[in-house]
């Protein structure tokens, strides 16, 4: 990975973190960005920062040089001595998104390294009775252990906190986030032609191919999931994010496994799910994409209809939905079409008491439609449909 996508880490961080509720924030991975000096770790957090309109606050863990500069003064003003964190950290009640960097944690010493702790798993610091706020984004950033720069070994406990990400250094990627950066003209072309001046590797990164899964690994890469940059993402940048909490070797396992064993029914969250504004997450073409790859499997097809079918019986669902119902209908082959018709005519809660039964009984065109096509059945079809029916297991509202 390079420093141009330390954005796109960061856009997926704080999706997730926008669906998480209050009391899993913690739960969302904390990424260690790992790189030569110079390859704009820092400055990629600061130029997000900026063109997202996002507050940007640096912890100079590396500068620290106690752990007074973490956890603050001791204010003995009360009855009981509190600590007062110092003025970098953002206000634990601000209300707007914030990023929060931790630059150099590995340049700093072990006392100031066990406060970290709190602060990367729980987004807290305990001895200063301090939270980040709740739309804040953790990260951290640091070069590799070399012998021309002093670092020290963080501890195992405090690296398997971390989603590791190794931030390489290519001339192209560097070029791009120069310009990014609006650097002066005459030093991008002289770099253009002159590649061989940008940072050679130092450092070694072995470590974090070498990283071993934990539960608290996969819990965290679990959370991944939640973003829909990340599921739309490359195969090999879903690696790269994986492996830096579980390790190479069993993120090739998991992406193995899940393309090879899992294709499941399309979710009616999928279908039907609104984020926060009450706008579709997922567009239609991307639905109509979806339940294209499971057309020939009949059992993902009917297990998909049955999900839309309970959904819509037993949600409160808005215009929106309902009307995004009725063009997902045609999205199925002719005898699920049927299907879907009969568990409507045979819903016995369609009045004004449930949400679609009200939408439904003022939808003269979409009545009208389906009185044709019911017509229109041949007998055969009609008997199976009826069996169907008869045996298929009832929802909350049918029983």
């Amino acid at each position: 990975m390079n420093a141009s996508s330390i954005a796109k880490v960061l856009d997926i961080l704080f999706e997730i973190n926008d669906k998480l509720p209050e009391n899993k924030k913690h739960k969302l991975p904390v990424p260690m960005f790992w790189g030569e000096r110079g390859t704009g770790k820092t400055e990629s957090h600061l130029l997000y920062g900026e063109q997202n309109n996002i507050l940007t606050v640096i912890i100079p863990t590396g500068e620290c040089a106690s752990v007074g500069d973490i956890i603050g003064m001791p204010d003995i003003s009360g009855k009981t001595t509190e600590f007062k964190v110092p003025c970098y950290f953002p206000p634990s009640d601000y209300d707007g998104k914030v990023l929060v960097l931790l630059d150099e944690p590995n340049r700093a010493e072990k006392d100031i390294e066990a406060v970290l702790h709190g602060l990367v798993q729980f987004k807290k610091i305990f001895l200063s009775k301090y939270s980040l706020p709740l739309h804040a984004v953790l990260s951290a950033a640091a070069n590799p252990p070399s012998v021309e720069y002093k670092t020290n070994e963080l501890s195992e406990s405090l690296m398997n906190r971390f989603m590791h990400i190794h931030i390489e250094s290519f001339a192209e990627s560097s070029l791009k986030f120069f310009r990014q950066a609006k650097w002066d003209s005459e030093f991008i072309d002289f770099i253009a032609v002159n590649q061989d001046l940008i940072n050679p590797k130092r450092g070694d990164y072995t470590f974090i191919k070498e990283l071993t899964p934990s539960e608290r690994a996969w819990d965290f890469a679990q959370h991944l999931k939640l973003s829909k940059t990340f599921n739309e993402s490359s195969e090999s940048f879903k690696m790269e994010l994986i492996a830096g909490l579980v390790g190479e070797h069993a993120a090739f396992q998991f992406l193995k496994w899940t393309k090879e064993n899992f294709m499941g029914p399309v979710s009616p969250k999928f279908i039907f799910g609104c984020d926060a504004e009450g706008k579709f997450e997922y567009s239609l073409k991307e639905i109509t994409e979806k339940i294209n790859k499971i057309q020939e499997n009949l059992d993902l097809v009917s297990k998909t209809v049955d999900g839309i079918l309970d959904y819509i019986f037993n949600t409160d669902i808005i215009d929106k939905q309902y009307k995004r119902f009725k063009d997902v209908i045609s999205l199925f082959p002719r005898d699920f079409q049927f299907k879907i018709y009969f568990r409507i005519i045979n819903f016995p809660m369609l009045n004004e008491k449930n949400k679609f039964g009200e939408l439904y009984l003022a939808d003269d065109e979409f009545l009208s439609e389906i009185g044709k096509a019911v017509v229109s059945i041949d007998s055969d079809i009609l008997e199976k449909l009826t069996t169907d029916i008869d045996n298929q297991p009832k929802t909350e509202n049918e029983k």
